[in-house]
């Protein structure tokens, strides 16, 4: 139900991801990252986390409400 796309170079992550159905009181969704550079990963809300924590944990995705929505995530590598 969910599908991801991850982007990652040097200095810049980015983490698109499409839920097709909504659920009623859905569990939260995990999307484990592939490849991540070392080094330490700034989001956008001023989170930051390493890269084996990306690719071990993963991240959430804060969907909107509703069928059909999308989340993008971007981070900067310190």
């Amino acid at each position: 139900n969910v599908t991801a796309w991850q982007f990652v170079d040097d200095k810049r992550l980015i983490l698109c991801a499409y839920r097709v159905l909504a659920k009623p009181n859905p569990e939260p969704v995990r999307i484990r990252l592939r490849n991540v550079p070392d080094g330490i990963w700034r989001a956008e809300d001023g989170t930051a986390h390493t890269a084996s924590a990306l690719m071990n944990a993963g991240l959430s995705p804060d969907f909107p409400r509703g069928d059909f929505t999308s989340a993008v995530i971007v981070l900067e590598r310190e």
